[in-house]
């Protein structure tokens, strides 16, 4: 029987999850434009889905709420990130990375309201446009956060009881039923969701915004700081054996390796053992040969 590629296996998610057809032509030639390339013949329909299943997904739902908006209302864009990384550009010319299982809804500034307004379900790194003019407003379970133009990580995901904000540049102004405050660069704030309570402290804000990168780098760090980041890159619970946390020392570079194969060559090198759990766990335990 022939093995089914891990992008066959994920289309049927990504259909029944769209809920449409979308038309791989105009995906197709937006994704060339976008990418700054000649357009070829569209590919085959799983090598389509292979090189921009989520983009494709992102694409058309954007051009298609933009499309049956009539003229003179806000224009609202909704953008789905269903499996993986995704980063979209808003028409503010702002850039979003969306984590996986993340959803977010976008509104145009008109002639009665300034505002730049973002609704957010699950994780998301900003790099706002600066607009004096017409702040960004991003609005979570129970907390609002306006910025004129920075850069900070959201983690705002519904079965989490706290909503995390952490900044890097610029400034952030945060309100909740009973509180205000402001972040400055190098601060993460923590909203609990059932106490209402907002707190600050200073804080490895790189780790936070690190799985919004292109690759991560490791040189000789030892395991419980690899799978640190490794649960964040892949939103994954990872537990790891005391013995082996730092018994071990890895240096590799990672991009869009899937994360079984990271630790089959890692169990390779070194005597340890993995096991994938239904919730979306991991645990690492010491390999005991007989």
């Amino acid at each position: 029987m022939q093995r089914k590629t891990h992008w066959e296996r994920l289309l049927p998610l990504i259909e029944e999850s769209s809920g449409y057809t979308p038309d791989t032509r105009r995906c197709w030639q937006e994704l060339c434009r976008r990418l700054h390339i000649e357009e070829r013949t569209a590919p085959t329909r799983y090598t389509f889905y292979k090189y921009a299943a989520v983009a494709c997904l992102l694409i058309a739902v954007a051009l298609g709420t933009y499309i049956a908006i009539p003229k003179g209302q806000p224009v609202q864009l909704a953008y789905h990130c269903v499996s993986g990384r995704s980063n979209v550009s808003l028409p503010d010319h702002s850039s979003v990375w969306l984590h996986e299982a993340t959803q977010l809804s976008y509104t145009q500034p008109d002639s009665h309201d300034h505002l730049r307004r973002v609704t957010l379900t699950g994780e998301a790194y900003f790099d706002v446009s600066h607009d004096e003019k017409h702040p960004f407003v991003i609005q979570t379970d129970g907390m609002s956060i306006t910025v004129r133009g920075t850069k900070f990580n959201v983690e705002a995901f519904p079965d989490s009881e706290e909503t995390n904000v952490s900044l890097l540049e610029g400034s952030v102004a945060l309100q909740t039923a009973t509180e205000h405050s402001v972040l400055t660069p190098g601060e993460t704030a923590v909203y609990n969701k059932r106490d209402r309570r907002l707190s600050i402290e200073q804080t490895d804000v790189r780790f936070a915004t690190s799985w919004a990168t292109d690759r991560l780098q490791f040189s000789q760090q030892p395991l419980r700081e690899v799978c640190r980041y490794l649960a964040k890159w892949y939103r994954m619970k990872i537990e790891i054996d005391p013995a082996l946390s730092d018994t071990y020392r890895y240096s590799f570079t990672l991009r869009d390796e899937p994360l079984d194969e990271i630790l089959r060559l890692m169990d390779r090198l070194h005597p340890m053992r993995y096991t994938f759990h239904e919730d979306k766990g991991v645990t690492i335990h010491a390999r005991r040969d007989k």
